[in-house]
């Protein structure tokens, strides 16, 4: 039978395993630390994104910084397009007296002015003005927007750089647009910066985008 020896007890402060543990230990620690800046790197990122969101979600054009559309007294560019019920339309069949209003799918600003639009338009058309909305964008991602704006009077789908858009050298969304004997005699980010429906079409009073 063996006896032990006094060799073969561990010594005091033996590392036995030691050295395994303290790897594992430092790469714990140092995954944490990783994560931790992975986290603040994330955090960071998003506020960022989102102070950038909120940027773009801002209307641009306030009245009078510069023209969304033509200036007023400009005349309204040839243009030919078709209403989403099969309509055709050109600057002559609106050139006499025409409200006509351009949105945008992807537009924040369009969604806030949108009731005005709405709430405003009816007065126009009782008051002889041809109404019609331009929509910009996918016309799959637009038949929402298009089914809200129907009340208001003729509505027509458009990419970027459309004919119409183009006819009136469009820049910014949203843009509503006075037009008389074809050419533009107020313009505005927003309708009621507009003169009101029963005021005479060359009359601009307000602050109004030109």
């Amino acid at each position: 039978m063996r006896t032990a020896r006094p060799d073969d007890r561990p010594r005091a402060g033996s590392t036995y395993g030691g050295g395994t543990m303290s790897y594992l230990v430092a790469a714990v620690v140092v995954l944490a630390v990783l994560c931790v800046f992975n986290l603040l790197l994330s955090f960071g990122a998003i506020r960022r994104l989102r102070q950038h969101t909120e940027l773009l979600n801002r209307p641009r054009h306030e009245p009078g910084e510069r023209d969304l559309v033509r200036p007023v007294g400009s005349a309204v560019g040839e243009f030919v397009a078709t209403t989403v019920d099969g309509d055709p339309v050109s600057r002559e069949s609106v050139g006499a007296a025409a409200l006509i209003a351009f949105f945008s799918v992807h537009c924040p600003a369009c969604r806030e002015r949108k009731p005005d639009f709405l709430a405003g338009a009816p007065a126009y058309a009782a008051a002889g003005w041809t109404v019609l909305a331009v929509v910009v964008g996918d016309p799959a991602e637009s038949a929402a927007l298009v089914t809200e704006l129907r009340p208001s009077g003729a509505v027509l789908v458009e990419d970027v750089g459309g004919p119409v858009g183009e006819a009136f050298s469009l820049t910014g969304y949203p843009a509503f647009v006075l037009v008389r004997d074809s050419r533009i005699v107020a313009s505005s980010f927003d309708l009621r910066q507009l003169p009101p429906a029963e005021a005479p079409a060359g009359s601009v009073s307000g602050p109004v985008a030109s």
